[in-house]
């Protein structure tokens, strides 16, 4: 009976992966992160946090119309958000750029895009010049940004919206992404129309020059919703059979299935992360090997990510050690998580760069507690552009201090304990948070009367 032990013992470890991962439960319940109460259609890692868009206005806890922020410990709203769901999110000119049907952001009209500063959302160009219907992707290019929707790829370049589909152009642009110098358009479409007017044959997948537009390969034989690196490559992910199941890359000259390709309905959602490839939406398996709604490309073939999530899948980011993913789920891996999931592998990170370092960096609050006026000094390791803020202990923002370029040294920041709109802030908890393109620096304060 002992030898018999002990050679299943022997089995078993030899049998096991050699990284194990498994899924996080902090989404479940507050207050360790409780997820959204909606349908998450888009993730996008930003200054080093996660910010989700789709169709919630609770995150944690948290009011937060549309789109949150998470922090790795809490969620955040912007401001009030949007007045709409959001559908496309990405980084331009070092902002948060967000796209939708939504055109109020922050009280602001916008016109189905926005810029998130860190502190407040402005249009993108004006509002009354936007004559594209709803944003369904977004992309920065070559130092443009870049949105697509219903029968429209549009750029913007600091002073102007362009269309670059001509006006004969009909289809969906569900992704944009930027590859080997080329922008690439993919969606629900039979061709490409050059702005000047000739159609190229560009069945459901396009690049352009930004003079005109070609054909990648012979496209897909269904609509594509994702776009991601997949090393050299890129990948795309959607309801086709052609020229992979649900899932092809293009080398940039020819295209070839990943692993095999997946079983099941479609590819809603693609991520590069560590090397490999997140694949999610309604996928079964790949290669007799089964599993629920999302997969992991790591070398050879596709793999299951535990026991997956109960419904859709939408999104997907990776963040250090971590993947995310957002969809219409409200488990993961068996555990309660609405909407949102965190998938940890120990052995993701190890060796990566490490991270960029802090510009700014808050010292401590004194006097502490303050009664109510506090000062907050600010180290700066070198000029950058800085926003500082005070947030209650539910994430919520209680008052800006500083936004705009700080010059290297030490700045003192003051808080007379009052919001923004100048009420009196109730004794407690309060954060101060500093963000710079490189991170993010906090530090507490307790305010007494």
């Amino acid at each position: 009976m002992k030898s018999t032990v002990i050679l299943l013992v022997l089995v078993l470890a030899l049998c096991a992966p050699a990284a194990l991962g498994a899924w996080w439960d902090g989404f479940a319940a507050p207050p360790a992160g409780q997820g959204v109460n909606g349908e998450v259609r888009v993730l996008h890692v930003h200054d080093g946090d996660l910010f989700a868009g789709g169709i919630f206005n609770d995150a944690g806890g948290v009011e937060a119309w549309y789109v949150a922020r998470w922090d790795s410990a809490n969620w955040h709203d912007l401001d009030s958000g949007t007045d709409h769901r959001v559908d496309a999110l990405c980084t331009w000119d070092g902002d948060l750029v967000a796209g939708g049907r939504f055109v109020e952001a922050g009280g602001v009209s916008v016109a189905y895009v926005a810029r998130w500063d860190g502190l407040d959302w402005s249009p993108v160009g004006t509002p009354a010049a936007w004559t594209h219907g709803y944003v369904l992707s977004l992309a920065e290019h070559d130092g443009d940004l870049y949105a697509g929707g219903t029968n429209y790829v549009a750029r913007w370049d600091g002073l102007v919206w362009t269309t670059i589909t001509g006006a004969a152009f009909s289809g969906d642009v569900f992704a944009l992404a930027s590859y080997a110098g080329e922008l690439y358009a993919a969606g629900a479409f039979a061709a490409m129309v050059d702005p000047g007017g000739g159609a190229v044959a560009a069945p459901n997948i396009a690049r352009g020059d930004g003079v005109g537009w070609a054909a990648v390969g012979a496209g897909t034989d269904g609509t594509v919703y994702a776009l991601s690196p997949h090393g050299d490559d890129l990948a795309a992910g959607g309801i086709f059979t052609s020229p992979g199941d649900l899932v092809a890359a293009w080398t940039g000259a020819t295209w070839y299935a990943p692993g095999g390709g997946l079983d099941g309905t479609f590819v809603t959602a693609l991520g590069a992360w560590s090397g490999r490839l997140i694949a999610g939406g309604d996928v079964t398996g790949s290669g007799g090997t089964l599993f629920d709604g999302i997969a992991q490309l790591d070398g050879g073939g596709w793999a299951p990510l535990g026991d997956g999530v109960n419904d859709m899948v939408r999104a997907v980011a990776g963040l250090g050690g971590s993947v995310y993913i957002g969809g219409d789920f409200a488990y993961a891996g068996g555990l309660p998580s609405l909407h949102v999931g965190r998938w940890d592998d120990a052995g993701v990170g190890i060796g990566d760069a490490p991270p960029a370092t802090t510009a700014a960096i808050l010292s401590p609050p004194f006097p502490n507690p303050a009664n109510p006026r506090v000062t907050i000094p600010l180290r700066i390791a070198a000029r950058a552009h800085v926003r500082v803020a005070v947030y209650d202990l539910q994430g919520r923002l209680v008052r800006r201090l500083w936004h705009g370029i700080a010059e290297a040294g030490t700045l003192e920041l003051h808080w007379d304990g009052t919001t923004d709109a100048g009420r009196t802030a109730p004794s407690g908890g309060y954060l101060a948070r500093a963000t710079t393109r490189a991170g993010s620096s906090a530090a507490s304060v307790t305010l007494v009367r």
